[in-house]
């Protein structure tokens, strides 16, 4: 289990316990997909995620290979957008790193 260093409520604990993020298949992906999608906005809602750690998603001056765009941007531009990022298998490392 990855051990956050944010606090975390006992809903948000169950959440991280059911995401894999060294998975070994794609089943244990996807089965870590809704978890991902719940304990991201649970975090959001309760403005838990440091806001540094936040910047490094939404903010496209700390995107220097993105041409401009935000590592959130480059989710939008691929057609994916609001709580759909969350619970996307690319999401994943981002999560890992707002925890």
């Amino acid at each position: 289990m990855r051990v956050p260093d944010i606090e975390l409520t006992e809903r948000e604990t169950d959440l991280l316990n059911q995401i894999r993020f060294r998975y070994t298949s794609h089943d244990e992906l996807r089965a870590s997909l809704m978890p991902m999608a719940g304990l991201t906005e649970s975090l959001l809602e309760r403005g838990a995620i440091p806001e540094v750690r936040l910047l490094y998603f939404t903010d496209p001056e700390r995107n220097p290979g993105g041409r401009g765009k935000s590592r959130q941007q480059v989710f939008e531009n691929n057609g994916i957008s609001g709580t759909e990022i969350y619970a996307h298998g690319n999401f994943l490392k981002f999560l890992e790193y707002f925890i």
